[in-house]
């Protein structure tokens, strides 16, 4: 039998790796798309500015077939609602979100309660002074998304 050169087994090594879906490399986290409580859009959270952001990927577009707007009248597409989320303790981030439909912002507390599910505390102010204003929990969107957001099953 014939040993593999070095540079052979560096090849295998790295094919190997780009054949694993990226999934299946790292653990799910809060990264990716979640379909919030009411169904009536999907946020993709993903790394910028060195933390982490939301923007609203997928809507419920209304009878007219138009998108939801937001508060300028613009519509909602591509719009991003959570910023500055960064990580606070293992396993919670803390940032801002802002309400599309009337442009209040508030803070944010999420966190991954499973696999599928992401828990969000919204809060006025500090999260230790002020009182609840809604928490909700999110569960990772599985469908599909088209590129002026529709959400598709």
């Amino acid at each position: 039998m014939r040993a593999l050169a070095p540079d052979s087994l560096r090849g295998l090594a790295l094919a190997l790796a780009l054949s694993v879906p990226a999934s299946a490399q790292q653990p799910p986290g809060v990264v990716g798309d979640w379909l919030t409580q009411g169904r009536e859009g999907v946020i993709r959270i993903a790394p910028c500015n060195g933390n982490l952001c939301g923007t609203l990927v997928g809507l419920r577009f209304g009878s007219n077939g138009d998108a939801p707007r937001d508060w300028q009248g613009r519509s909602q597409c591509g719009l991003t609602i959570m910023t500055g989320m960064a990580q606070v303790q293992p396993g919670l981030w803390r940032g801002h979100i802002v309400n599309p439909q009337d442009g209040k912002r508030y803070g944010v507390d999420i966190s991954l309660e499973s696999r599928n599910r992401l828990r969000l505390r919204g809060f006025l102010d500090m999260p230790v002074l002020s009182a609840i204003k809604q928490s909700q929990i999110w569960t990772r969107f599985l469908g599909r998304l088209t590129p002026d957001c529709h959400m598709l099953s």
